[in-house]
């Protein structure tokens, strides 16, 4: 829902202005849209309160429709957590000390609580630097293919599109909703296979003998 406030003075370009804002959220239980509370975690996202597109001749109503849609493009996040002790949290965002994270992103923050802590896969090659943290646990053999095969991908990718971001972060969510299964081998033929599958539309399929050229 939108929130609207009036300055005694119409805010020029370049100007800025702090508001100071204190208040309670109500969490929805996770089950409905991935977000919220459950029995294990808290997944936060869409949960702080942010500047609005500036478009006066679009002063309407607007609620939460679970489409993903992003509000915040190319913001700047610092944002600190009070946390009881044993429980971690896991974001998108560049975490700079404990519990405090900080950074731009083109997205929405997202943030997992959990007493657990879950794995992460830090790729450090002379292509690509960056971190891939996941919001629920890898088996064993999951962990192992997807540590050889994502600096591979990755490389593949940065090379079409010019970049990867620092840390990227796949919830539970992202892993059910947009179908991303991690690696997958399959005998095909006399060949054998290797995919990394992100999202049913697209899917992102790289064979092994394409990855031998890397």
């Amino acid at each position: 829902m939108r929130i609207f406030s009036s300055f005694k003075e119409a805010l020029k370009p370049g100007e800025k202005i702090k508001l100071h804002l204190q208040y309670q959220i109500q969490l929805p239980d996770k089950k409905f849209t991935g977000y919220g509370t459950s029995d294990k975690s808290i997944a936060l996202k869409y949960f702080f309160i942010v500047p609005d597109r500036f478009d006066p001749d679009n002063i309407s109503k607007r609620n939460y429709h679970d489409i993903e849609e992003s509000v915040s493009f190319n913001t700047y996040w610092t944002v600190s957590f009070d946390l009881p002790v044993n429980y971690f949290i896991e974001s998108n965002l560049q975490q700079i000390q404990l519990n405090s994270f900080q950074g731009y992103l083109d997205s929405d923050p997202e943030f997992l609580i959990s007493e657990n802590e879950y794995p992460s896969i830090k790729i450090n090659t002379s292509d690509v630097n960056t971190e891939v943290k996941f919001g629920y646990n890898l088996r064993p053999e999951e962990k192992q293919n997807l540590e050889f095969y994502l600096p591979l991908h990755l490389k593949f990718i940065k090379e079409r599109i010019g970049f990867v971001p620092e840390r990227i972060f796949i919830s539970d969510k992202f892993r059910g909703k947009e179908d991303f299964l991690g690696i997958m081998t399959s005998a095909s033929g006399n060949s054998n296979s290797s995919f990394l599958l992100m999202r049913k539309k697209p899917t992102l399929i790289i064979s092994e003998s394409l990855l031998k050229k890397f």
